[in-house]
């Protein structure tokens, strides 16, 4: 769940199939972070075509695999820092 004073998007969101009938949920920043949107995207796209070739596995991503995810979605958002897809743990 994203809560109205995180960095996150309430309006703006994408979802693409994983397996075993979760999905994945790419957060977005809100514009007021001033994100580079399509690099972000370009990230989501390249880190779900290595996952469906099974190049990334979930836990690479940082995703704890002992758990199901609420709703059978799987959070994630881009890590400005490593600049890398990484899953947002939704128990914080």
């Amino acid at each position: 769940m994203v809560h109205s004073d995180s960095p996150y998007s309430l309006a703006l969101s994408i979802y693409a199939e994983a397996d075993d009938g979760n999905t994945f949920k790419l957060l977005l920043p809100k514009p007021s972070y001033q994100p580079d949107y399509e690099h972000i995207v370009c990230s989501f796209l390249n880190f779900l075509n290595d996952y469906h070739e099974g190049v990334k596995v979930l836990g690479d991503i940082g995703f704890d695999t002992d758990i199901q995810p609420p709703g059978r979605t799987i959070l994630v958002h881009m890590n400005e820092e490593s600049k890398q897809i990484e899953w947002v743990d939704h128990r914080r």
